[in-house]
């Protein structure tokens, strides 16, 4: 990974580790002020703190799908449509992408650039000389490749 792409990725960190900590905070304070599970569902505004809550949610989880579109399409036209769709028809779309890619000979790995399916623009994987595997670890909702060296000796 060159310099620039690390640079990148520490930026890419850095913002979504600040974003999560806001989304926490703001989801503690809701579960304090409008504890959830005592449903009540009649006070509009245990509702409305609700309401928005599982927005800030989705959206939040919706930029980190839309991250990982962004770093592994190989046309950013196609990225652009995926995450247009993430924003304005919500999980029918999540679901499909997850569908295309299972179904593409892309599968759920995150690998992109040289010598993977993916394409991409995401930096890439290069070879630094170690062998190198990869492990598919995934859910329903997101998957994520591990690399994993193994020195030769």
């Amino acid at each position: 990974m060159n310099h620039n792409n690390a640079i990148k990725n520490k930026n890419i960190a850095l913002y979504f580790s600040v974003v999560g900590g806001f989304v926490t905070v703001y989801l503690m304070m809701v579960q304090n002020d409008h504890p959830l599970f005592s449903w009540a569902t009649w006070d509009i505004e245990w509702v409305n703190a609700w309401l928005w809550m599982s927005v800030l949610d989705y959206y939040c989880c919706c930029a980190c799908l839309s991250v990982i579109v962004a770093h592994t399409e190989a046309k950013w036209s196609h990225a652009l449509a995926w995450i247009t769709g993430f924003c304005l028809l919500g999980s029918p779309v999540c679901c499909a992408y997850v569908v295309y890619r299972c179904l593409s000979r892309k599968g759920l790995t995150l690998e992109s650039g040289p010598g993977s399916e993916g394409g991409g623009s995401g930096g890439g994987i290069e070879d630094d000389g170690a062998s190198t595997r990869y492990m598919q670890v995934g859910s329903m909702e997101e998957a994520a490749s591990v690399r994993v060296n193994t020195e030769r000796r």
